[in-house]
């Protein structure tokens, strides 16, 4: 659980455990936009372990709490296989409650852009 102080930046990590062949990762997060405010989005070390430029792109519905984000290898490079953090997203806390912050549709691709097997998490915050 996450318990960040009322006004405060706090930053969630969402890590890829098991990957094979992984060129691309993307996934659609919902938050409650009463309680959390998005801030941005940066890309982890996963998918650029090897030195690739990985760009990361995102769209936010702040008033739904709805974040679609998407991060994919250059064409013809190899798949990233292993644990490690895809994205770094940051919030800031902006009124008191519990709330959580879900990934209700992952994907990934390979590096032939094939489907792979995702399933999402959640982070629980509690904003005192």
């Amino acid at each position: 659980m996450i318990a960040p102080p009322l006004g405060s930046s706090f930053n969630v990590n969402v890590v890829l455990n098991g990957g094979q062949d992984v060129a691309g990762v993307t996934l659609q997060l919902t938050y409650d936009p009463k309680v959390l405010q998005f801030g941005q989005v940066t890309g982890g070390d996963f998918l650029g372990r090897d030195g690739q430029a990985v760009p990361v792109v995102h769209r936010n519905d702040a008033a739904s709490g709805t974040l679609l984000i998407s991060a994919q290898r250059p064409p013809g490079t190899a798949g990233i296989s292993g644990d490690g953090i895809v994205f770094n997203l940051m919030f800031t806390a902006k009124a008191k409650g519990a709330t959580g912050i879900v990934i209700n549709a992952p994907g990934a691709r390979n590096s032939q852009n094939q489907p792979l097997q995702a399933s999402g998490s959640q982070a629980t915050v509690n904003v005192n």
